[in-house]
């Protein structure tokens, strides 16, 4: 997708990793709510041609004008749900409760969008604040090939629970057209992922993209000018 700079984009994302329902899980997920862009995705890519990294990324959107040494703005505009369901997942090896559970699980969690809430479990139920984990552009060229995981100058998967709609993203721009991506869909997460994944959902979402040229550290300052988490946030 090209975009020229001050220009709104709305695309879909679809959720982190190679979903694949068990009978059990279809239980509570009918068949046809099964996003067919998720079947093509885990059935047509085949696995040499995936990652590094588990996340189903929807880009890159080259912002025309935008060059190295820029700084893009990203304005988030609307953030909804796709789909009335999430899933929450762990596995044995990762996250910091490995040592408290040695299998894998999976749990369809779902959503009321009326009520914004996900229907954990009788009598639980979890506020949903729905939010992409992974924004981000290009890295420099010698990063080569880079894993989707790990967040870096370019961010990326900053898991962060404050870039709801109305935030504004300040990137620093390390290639030609900036090059931005976008996914890792949540419905709701806490300060992080505990168990390595949030309410992981598909969402669409509206941004408005404009660049700016200057220093890209100044994209790192929050309003009170301090630096945290290699954005800037704003309402």
């Amino acid at each position: 997708m090209l975009l020229h700079p001050i220009e709104t984009m709305e695309g879909e994302v679809l959720p982190s990793g190679a979903m694949i329902f068990t009978p059990m899980e279809l239980t509570v997920v009918a068949l046809a709510q099964v996003e067919p862009a998720l079947r093509a995705v885990c059935d047509g890519v085949p696995a040499r041609a995936r990652g590094p990294g588990g996340h189903i990324l929807t880009g890159p959107i080259a912002i025309t004008g935008a060059e190295p040494g820029d700084m893009l703005e990203v304005r988030i505009r609307k953030v909804d749900l796709a789909i009335p369901y999430a899933y929450n997942a762990f596995r044995y090896g990762a996250g910091f409760l490995t040592d408290d559970f040695s299998y894998a699980r999976m749990k369809i969690v779902p959503l009321d969008a009326k009520r914004m809430v996900g229907l954990f479990a009788p009598g639980v139920e979890v506020p949903l604040a729905p939010f992409f984990g992974s924004m981000g552009v290009a890295p420099p060229a010698a990063f080569g090939r880079y894993d989707s995981a790990p967040p870096t100058i370019n961010d990326g998967n900053m898991d962060d629970n404050a870039l709801v709609a109305g935030t504004t993203l300040f990137l620093p721009v390390y290639a030609p057209d900036a090059l931005f991506q976008v996914g890792d869909g949540h419905a709701a997460q806490g300060n992080g992922e505990v168990d390595i994944t949030a309410l992981e959902i598909s969402l669409t979402g509206t941004f408005r993209a404009a660049q700016e040229g200057g220093d890209p550290l100044s994209a790192r300052r929050d309003a009170h000018g301090q630096y945290r988490d290699g954005l800037r946030r704003r309402s």
